[in-house]
């Protein structure tokens, strides 16, 4: 009996310290999510972020990919080949504010399925439609509404003295790439019949040649904002480390001719599908930045190119996300044949303005504002042909 009670005291004991264990294991688990929950909360200006991700299903409140629980504008709808977002619905994301300070905004999602008011397929006599194609970019990461390149041009044209109104639409699609570019332009573009259509792109084509669909993994979502965290810094870790080291050296540099060539079809085969409907095409030079303590040192992306290829001819270049993107897509960029369609020079309006980039890719309302001040004329110009001139180079 005595050697039955002492078990039966173990046993207990035993069941104790799990339960203790298991409680504290709980209580730890709760600390690090409410705690990870608070400081993002607080960082971002966003109490939001307490419902994670509750609100994003019920109405795309938060969009997410695999790097980062917050902050992504992944779009949410495949159609025919393409992504947008789900029409008439609001999507959160973190707009610059007037002070330059990252702010939580929400921005509105069409009845077509992309960022701006609804639109009417009708057309008014004196209405001049323009459509805007591209990824984030075009999209306004990190801009609100009306600081979009988009928006501003919009606002410029219906600025200029003359009769006639324009409309300008926002088709920009995040995490896009040429390779729906007519899919979008067949199923989207052709049935508003527009008279002008401008493409802004090139990065997203560059970024999947150089990491592939394996590491754009597409991840369920769990509900615990701090194992989200872990799990995109985890990733960011593999993005990291696959372009690194010299091994990697051969497919950067051949970049530019793979790359190149399937930008240019995919852009040609836009072009055809635009000019057998009579519509005018502009492919609009997409510009980079330096990222990091470099991007003050350059004027323009030519001279960032040049940095980067004095490094290759060292030997010395420094493997990073930016620089790849940047020593490829410079060269696609500059490599494009004029008999695409009408090519406008949008490096040109950043240059010396290199600092009006939120990242590598992404223009700060006055960035965007540059680039439709430099548009606008030119826009103006082609609309004025009246022609789907092919062999223009602006």
């Amino acid at each position: 009996m005595p050697k039955l009670r002492a078990f039966a005291k173990m046993g207990r004991e035993t069941k104790f310290r799990i339960t203790a264990a298991t409680l504290l294991v709980v209580l730890i688990a709760i600390f690090l999510e409410v705690g990870s929950r608070t400081i993002f909360a607080i960082k971002l200006n966003d109490p939001d972020i307490f419902f994670y991700p509750v609100l994003e299903e019920k109405a795309q409140v938060f969009t997410y990919n695999q790097f980062s629980p917050t902050g992504s504008l992944q779009p949410q709808n495949s159609v025919d080949g393409y992504l947008k977002y789900r029409p008439d619905t609001q999507l959160k994301m973190y707009a610059l504010d007037g002070e330059g300070e990252l702010r939580p905004y929400t921005t509105m999602i069409n009845n077509l399925g992309f960022r701006g008011r609804a639109l009417d397929p009708k057309l008014s006599h004196n209405l001049t439609r323009i459509i805007c194609l591209g990824e984030s970019s075009t999209f306004g990461a990190y801009n609100r509404d009306e600081t979009t390149w988009p928006a501003a041009l919009e606002r410029m044209l219906n600025a200029t003295n003359n009769d006639d109104r324009y409309e300008v639409i926002n088709m920009g699609v995040s995490e896009s790439t040429t390779k729906t570019l007519s899919a979008i332009i067949l199923n989207e573009v052709l049935p508003l019949r527009p008279d002008l259509v401008l493409f802004y792109g090139g990065n997203n084509d560059v970024a999947q040649y150089l990491f592939g669909r394996k590491n754009q993994i597409k991840l369920s979502r769990s509900y615990s904002f701090f194992f989200e965290l872990i799990r995109a810094q985890y990733y960011r870790s593999i993005y990291h480390e696959a372009v690194s080291g010299s091994e990697y050296a051969d497919r950067v540099f051949s970049g530019a001719s793979v790359v190149g060539t399937k930008f240019s079809e995919n852009l040609r085969r836009a072009a055809e599908n635009l000019g057998d409907s009579g519509v005018n095409f502009a492919i609009v030079l997409q510009s980079l930045a330096a990222q990091g303590d470099l991007k003050g040192t350059f004027n323009t992306y030519s001279e960032y190119y040049q940095y980067l290829l004095s490094g290759k001819e060292r030997a010395e270049f420094e493997f990073s996300l930016a620089n790849n993107i940047a020593f490829i897509h410079y060269q696609m960029m500059s490599d494009l044949n004029p008999d695409l369609g009408i090519i406008l020079d949008g490096r040109k309006a950043l240059a010396g303005r290199q600092h009006e980039f939120v990242s590598h890719v992404h223009l700060t309302p006055e960035g965007n504002a540059l680039l439709a001040k430099y548009l606008q004329e030119r826009v103006q110009e082609i609309l004025k042909s009246g022609r789907n001139d092919r062999t223009r180079h602006q």
